[in-house]
């Protein structure tokens, strides 16, 4: 799993399968199920790797996954330890700045996020 988030940034724009994406996004989420799986991710950095995914030359469709399984992510067991650390990142700053994008692809990204973040904070205080 670390070998795919670290490669995640340097997907190729060339890619023509329309699927890829989702596949590798598919097996990204797989790992989720784990009970320790945030705890691993925050270890191996993740919010840096997946931060690079959101840079202007980077292939939409990497952005979209990338923002796509952090909000995932934010679901996990012990999510809310990757949501209180995602404050410190450009991530947020990522968000705001895409709620508006150009491409649909980002904007359906970006409502998976917020969608996933509103339920950290509903549940922040269960």
């Amino acid at each position: 799993m670390r070998g795919v988030l670290e490669q995640l940034p340097h997907m190729s724009g060339q890619i023509v399968d329309g699927t890829r994406h989702e596949k590798v996004l598919s097996y990204m989420r797989l790992f989720l199920a784990s009970d320790a799986a945030v705890e691993q991710l925050m270890s191996w950095n993740t919010l840096r790797t997946l931060a690079e995914c959101l840079q202007p030359q980077s292939d939409m469709r990497v952005t979209a996954t990338a923002v796509r399984f952090l909000g995932d992510a934010f679901r996990a067991r012990n999510g809310k330890v990757l949501w209180t650390a995602v404050h410190a990142t450009q991530i947020v700053e990522w968000v705001v700045d895409n709620a508006d994008s150009p491409h649909a692809l980002v904007r359906v990204a970006w409502l998976h996020f917020m969608c996933q973040a509103s339920y950290i904070n509903d549940h922040a205080y269960a």
